[in-house]
């Protein structure tokens, strides 16, 4: 047995994954990721927002369901239909049994949900008071003190935000803002300021987070949820003036953004019972403009999606599309995806294995359920003669107090570096009060990197703290190793390893009846070094109102 082989096996026998955070396990589930490293800041401030200020399904609009970013189109119209003809909906079960859904859908949903419904017996109508919350921000690092903050404000058919930033030598600024209002008679929803357009597969018009690679089934298709705002500290997305007017079965949206001249465009989707289509077409002043054409249909538990984009400028066409099937208890998928050399790759975010949406022929099979996901991809970039091909295999079990998880993913590309392992073990035990976490992590391509922590957290009432300890000797840049870091809610953290030394870090939290309050530290240092290397220290406060 090769050594590369050898050490696959030390790690995955010996050890298996940490315990996740009910709400985090459901947001990887939602967007595709396999672990809390394919997030990005945005879409953990998202989640995290929703988890703490719960969805009401049963009394939000059209227009606010979409803003959440949490449904599709299709999903929020089969709801409305349900809503209206069968009333509102009481449980997870009820949810799941709504086209578009499904159990697996419904129960990752379900922390960021409130059924409450003025329909229960001897419950009253829900008021519509307003609610209010802001978020503030102090860091301490190398370049010294920053700060941010952000604001919201939401009634029932109209809410809106700021989010503003200072950081050392520079005037504070806003960073992002906006105002978004449904109205009661005429179905027609308007943001004005930052927003995301989130169209078809994304192979023309997806802006926001976008999962890169397919480790998944979840991952293999896109749910879009059309125009909704920014609510982040100035995620990416689009500033000007957004509307989309329903009619029936019918949803006209419309855009237009300021990005080195006059980004505009639309959107025209029409529901049925079983899915959706629509054409999207923009225009860029300062780059390409495309148009598309899309469509995603459930049939018989299968769902089957596709999405065609035409780039004007370059005069080539790129094309997605696949299925996900039921087999027993579990899922099967298959996607194909063809990206022309010359495609522009600016405002997209359809499925693919590197980076960028262009110069790309690829397929890939995923298989997942409730313990195991499996995905094979094969991709070859043809403006280069490469070819690459990666397989991603993590699973999950859980026994009583412990919880195992592993992680297995090859790559194997034409050209140098060839051959890339990344092998990761967690263990996790939940007693009480307390939690215990320890992790294993290596690479090979190059040499060899490896990374391993254990970590301790205590919850109780109002009170919550972790600590944390790491070493790692990572050799070459090639091998370097990512590990999320526990940091206040919205925020994000995965630092890249490369070197040899240690990390310490500690997360505290309390929390009032109208505010939350979180302090992080943390200490990076390498003292096993040939070459010295500067050390890094870092420190985190946060605070949280709502009213």
């Amino acid at each position: 047995m090769s050594k590369r082989w050898l050490w696959i096996v030390l790690l995955l026998v010996p050890l298996s994954v940490r315990g996740q955070d009910d709400w985090l396990r459901a947001a990887l589930e939602l967007t595709g990721g396999a672990e809390e490293e394919a997030l990005d800041e945005q879409a953990l401030a998202r989640f995290d927002h929703y988890r703490n200020h719960p969805v009401r399904i049963n009394r939000l609009p059209r227009s606010r369901l979409l803003a959440t970013g949490l449904f599709s189109v299709y999903q929020v119209a089969t709801l409305l239909d349900y809503r209206q003809h069968e009333g509102d909906v009481l449980s997870v079960n009820e949810l799941a049994r709504i086209d578009g859904f499904g159990i697996r859908n419904a129960r990752a949903l379900a922390p960021f949900l409130s059924f409450a419904s003025d329909r229960l017996p001897g419950q009253t109508e829900e008021d519509d008071r307003l609610r209010t919350g802001a978020t503030f921000r102090a860091t301490k690092g190398s370049a010294g003190w920053q700060g941010s903050g952000k604001a919201l404000v939401e009634g029932r058919r109209w809410e809106a935000g700021l989010a503003g930033k200072a950081v050392p030598g520079d005037r504070p600024a806003l960073t992002s803002g906006f105002a978004a209002f449904q109205g009661r008679r005429l179905p027609l929803s308007v943001i004005a300021g930052d927003f995301q357009a989130r169209f078809g597969q994304g192979l023309a018009l997806w802006s926001g987070f976008s999962l890169s690679g397919i480790p998944t089934v979840t991952a293999l298709y896109k749910r879009p949820a059309g125009l909704s705002p920014v609510r982040s500290y100035g995620g990416s997305g689009y500033r000007g003036l957004a509307a989309d007017l329903s009619l029936g079965r019918w949803t006209l949206s419309a855009f237009a953004a300021a990005r080195s001249g006059l980004l505009s465009g639309g959107n025209l989707s029409w529901y049925g019972k079983y899915g959706q289509v629509s054409v999207t077409a923009f225009h860029d002043p300062a780059g390409s403009s495309k148009w598309a054409a899309d469509g995603r249909f459930c049939l018989g538990g299968t769902e089957c999606f596709a999405e065609v984009a035409r780039d004007r400028a370059a005069s080539c066409t790129a094309v997605v599309g696949g299925l996900v099937f039921p087999w027993g208890e579990s899922r099967l998928g298959l996607v194909g995806r063809h990206y022309p050399a010359d495609y522009a790759p600016e405002h997209a975010g359809a499925i693919r294995s590197g980076t960028k949406v262009r110069d790309e022929e690829g397929l890939t099979l995923a298989f997942g359920n409730a313990l195991l996901d499996l995905s094979l991809d094969a991709a070859y970039h043809p403006s280069r003669r490469e070819g690459q091909l990666k397989g991603v295999f993590s699973g999950t079990l859980q026994r009583g107090a412990w919880t195992w998880k592993w992680r297995l993913a090859e790559r194997y590309r034409s050209a140098a570096p060839r051959n890339r392992t990344d092998v990761r073990a967690d263990l996790g035990w939940t007693r009480g009060a307390w939690t215990l976490n320890a992790r294993l992590n290596a690479v090979r391509s190059k040499r060899t990197g490896w990374l391993a922590y254990a970590e301790s957290g205590w919850q109780q009432g109002n009170w919550l703290a972790w600590l944390r300890g790491t070493l790692f000797r990572v050799d070459d840049w090639e091998d370097r190793v990512y590990a999320y870091e526990r940091n206040a809610p919205g925020s994000f953290s995965v630092p890249a390893y490369y070197g040899r030394g240690f990390g310490v870090s500690c997360y505290a939290g309390r929390k009032g009846k109208h505010w939350k309050a979180w302090l992080q530290a943390s200490l990076l240092a390498y003292p096993w070094m040939e070459t010295k290397k500067p050390g890094k220290a870092g420190l985190r406060l946060q605070v949280t109102m709502d009213w």
